[in-house]
């Protein structure tokens, strides 16, 4: 049998818990002790809740909204051991449409941080744009190689052909070709 006196000079309610309800460390499930630190919890996608606020938002399925006013919502947190933090930056950061590294995050002597959008909500590191440029650009009809702007090689101006797309510098090869053939 077990007894515990508590005493208070305030009215107090004491909860059992198990150990799987203790505060855990959201990188490595360490029980949270020590210093430690709250991330807002993003969505599978990366991107934080569609509200203006810096922490996403979930609403429990039993709340009902009142007449007039707004839905009460709650905040959900990761919580990461201090030690952690910086890995679980990494982690939880966007990752770049090119090479799949974290994004908007320093990498000494790899990545400086800054990032370019895509056309599909993405983004890649500024280091990473010009190959992911090349890799998207569609291949010319002559020499195959990307139709688009490559110092010192080609202008990025091009032919729209029946079969594709031609680059300037490639026109008169291909006319040549063309009537050779």
């Amino acid at each position: 049998m077990f007894y515990l006196d508590v005493y208070t000079s305030k009215p107090s309610t004491l909860v059992p818990t198990a150990d799987d309800d203790q505060p855990r460390d959201a990188l490595t499930n360490e029980l949270l002790k020590g210093s430690f630190v709250g991330f807002p919890r993003t969505n599978p996608d990366g991107e934080n809740g569609e509200d203006d606020e810096d922490e996403p938002v979930v609403v429990e399925e039993d709340e009902r909204v009142p007449k007039g006013g707004k839905k009460k919502t709650k905040k959900t947190m990761d919580f990461v051991l201090e030690k952690n933090k910086e890995a679980y930056r990494l982690k939880a950061a966007p990752k770049c449409g090119h090479c799949g590294e974290a994004v908007g995050v320093v990498v000494e002597g790899k990545f400086e941080g800054s990032f370019y959008p895509t056309e599909d909500d993405g983004k890649i590191h500024v280091e990473c744009y010009d190959e992911y440029r090349l890799g998207k650009a569609p291949s010319c009809i002559f020499c195959s190689k990307p139709v688009t702007s490559v110092g010192g090689e080609f202008s990025g101006k091009f032919y729209d052909m029946d079969e594709g797309k031609l680059h300037a510098e490639c026109i008169d090869a291909y006319e040549e070709a063309q009537e050779n053939a």
